[in-house]
This record gives C-alpha cells, sequence and structure tokens, in this order.
C-alpha cells in the first residue's frame, strides 16, 4: 500500500471516529439538559468505547509517524504531508484540518457538557443539604479539616 494510501486510511478512520464523538457529546449534552440519567449512562458507555477507539487510531498514527523519524505531534503530521505527492497532499491535508477542527469541537463540547454536570451535581448537594439541615453558611471544618458533616439545626425528617 502507498504511503498517500495509508496516510488517507487512517486519517479517514481517525476522522469518521471524531464526527461520531462529536454526535455523541451533542447526545450527551441534550440528555444532561433533560436529567435523562438512563440515557447518560448508556452514553458514557459509548463514549468510554469510542475514546478506547480513538486511542488506537491515534497510536496506529503515531507508529507510523515514528517508522519515518517523524515526531508524533501535529509537526510530525505537518512535515508527513510534505511527503506526499501534490495530489495526496490536498485530500490529506484537507482530512487533518477536519481532525483538528472537529477535535476542538469535540474538546469545547466536552467542557461545555463537564460545566453542565458540575452544576447538576452542585445544586443536587445544595438540596440534600436543605433537606438535611445544613446551611450553607453552617458548613464547617473538624480538627482534621474535614467538613464536619454534624446536624446543626432541622433536617426534613425532624420537621
Amino acid at each position: 500500500m502507498s504511503l498517500a494510501a495509508t496516510v488517507a486510511g487512517l486519517m479517514g478512520h481517525e476522522g469518521e471516529l471524531l464526527v461520531q464523538l462529536r454526535e455523541l457529546l451533542t447526545a450527551e449534552h441534550a440528555a444532561l439538559l433533560k436529567r435523562d440519567g438512563v440515557t447518560l449512562q448508556g452514553l458514557s458507555e459509548k463514549k468510554q468505547q469510542l475514546i478506547g477507539k480513538l486511542e488506537a487510531a491515534a497510536g496506529q498514527r503515531a507508529r507510523m509517524l515514528t517508522e519515518r523519524g517523524l515526531p508524533t505531534d501535529g509537526s510530525g503530521v505537518t512535515a508527513l504531508l510534505a511527503q506526499l505527492e501534490p495530489g495526496a497532499r490536498g485530500q490529506a491535508e484537507a482530512q487533518w484540518e477536519a481532525i483538528r477542527e472537529n477535535l476542538e469541537a469535540c474538546h469545547k463540547q466536552n467542557q461545555v457538557n463537564g460545566r453542565l454536570l458540575e452544576s447538576s451535581l452542585r445544586t443536587s448537594h445544595e438540596l440534600l443539604a436543605i433537606l438535611l439541615g445544613h446551611s450553607r453558611e453552617s458548613n464547617t471544618y473538624n480538627r482534621q479539616g474535614s467538613l464536619d458533616t454534624t446536624l446543626n439545626g432541622r433536617n426534613y425528617a425532624k420537621a
């Protein structure tokens, strides 16, 4: 197989996986907004599988670069693309740019999802604290430096 065909195959596969991850992260965002735990669980499992496939694809790319004495980062990919014939180089450069764009979009969506999840967890903890009779102002620390979880005040069960 020619270098151009190998590069096109690897980048095409990696690009497809990133498109799938981007779609999955969008679905995850919708499930987070709906607070749909069942869907989130399934998406989490799919995401882990997809990340494993992406790591394997990145590993294949790194091996290809290493075999040619190139660094395994973006500069190595740029150097590899420069070795391709002009016709194949244009397609490979477009694939690499799409990979980079999708990777950036996945990163941004994952950050948004993480902030949304963090906000949801914080709200759940605050509601639980209210039900247990803790107020925000009553959070204190014990001698060991841990949060003192003794109940000060009324809790929902006492009412």
